[in-house]
């Protein structure tokens, strides 16, 4: 069985990595600008699971 953490602030770097390399394919994301660490590290924060 697979166990899955909630995320914390410190996953920050490696999602905005994962979803930066998304957004550059393209065609699978409504965003079209890459994010920071910081700005996902807020948006964690603004919008909590």
């Amino acid at each position: 069985m697979i166990h899955v953490r909630q995320a914390n602030p410190l996953d920050a770097r490696q999602m905005a990595e994962l979803l930066n390399r998304i957004i550059a394919k393209g065609g699978t994301t409504a965003r079209t600008t890459s994010i920071t660490p910081k700005e996902m590290q807020a948006e964690m924060l603004l919008f909590p699971a």
